[in-house]
């Protein structure tokens, strides 16, 4: 009878994982299984899983490979992590081999748009000629993709001013008199693209 001399190490399915978690998930998500196999027989064959460092915001269940989520994960605070994984088996001495996780966190529209300022503020001259530039108002939107495509538009009715809805850019629609009126006050609202 031969006996296993434990001479294979565990070999992972994939040396490298790549998960995909939204944002705002629960605690205790399951995430993936990470699989790795061994060769050998016996004790020289049975497969304990552990987490590399970086890894704090993962567990991993040391027996059965399952990865889940020990937080809730906000994009906005960090977009990506990786950590290795290690498998090791049981054999005397044991035989180890790691894998590389790359987890990437999913946006969702969890953000407003804002405005770079509360109050913008633009002076012009007198006579200055219709369709000329009068300022530009800033939005920004902390998300990605069409979360954060921001479209902005003038509140009300307003016709001495034209609002480019994605440049922020304001122009005349009228050339302006400082006899007839010294200054005009407006709101603007900002709106992203993401759903809801």
């Amino acid at each position: 009878k031969l006996e296993d001399e434990n001479d294979n190490p565990p070999v992972f399915s994939q040396p490298v994982i790549e998960l995909s978690v939204p944002e705002n998930n629960h605690r205790g998500l399951y995430l993936t299984t990470i699989s790795a196999t061994d060769d050998d027989s016996g004790n020289n064959a049975e497969i304990v899983y552990q987490l590399g460092p970086n890894a704090s915001f993962f567990d991993l269940d040391r027996k059965t490979g399952v990865l889940t989520a020990s937080r809730v994960f906000d994009r906005e605070e960090q977009e990506r992590y990786i950590f290795t994984v290690t498998a090791r088996d049981s054999g005397n001495p044991p035989l180890q081999s790691q894998a590389a996780v790359i987890v990437t966190v999913l946006d969702e529209n969890d953000n407003n748009p804002r405005f770079t300022h509360n109050h913008f503020q633009f002076f012009v001259s007198e006579n200055l000629p219709k369709y000329s530039t009068v300022g530009v108002i800033t939005v920004t939107d902390m998300d990605a993709g069409e979360n954060a495509e921001v479209m902005a538009s003038v509140v009300g009715d307003n016709a001495n001013f034209i609002l480019d809805p994605l440049s922020g850019v304001i122009r005349s629609n009228v050339s302006f008199d400082r006899e007839q009126q010294s200054s005009y006050t407006f709101e603007v609202k900002a709106v992203d693209r993401g759903r809801p």
